[in-house]
């Protein structure tokens, strides 16, 4: 298996527990597709360098796993 890491960002608008279950369904999908986490973690609510559908804050999380090719085309689709 190989290492990745991955940054995303998540709307700042959802609520601690919907931030907190999004970030469990995507390490979910890691996971279940013989992927391993080595590390996830939430930077946060940040501001974003420029506006994206006139939002300008984003909460951040940083994720390192490790993938097969499986697990890479699960999270592609």
């Amino acid at each position: 298996m190989k290492s990745y890491e991955s940054l995303y960002i998540l709307s700042p608008s959802l609520s601690e527990q919907d931030s907190t279950a999004l970030v469990q369904t995507i390490e979910g999908w890691i996971t279940s597709n013989d992927g391993k986490i080595l590390l996830s973690k939430p930077w946060g609510v940040k501001e974003l360098a420029y506006p994206i559908n006139k939002v300008s804050q984003g909460y951040y999380v940083q994720i390192q796993f490790e993938a097969t090719r499986k697990t890479l085309l699960e999270l592609r689709s």
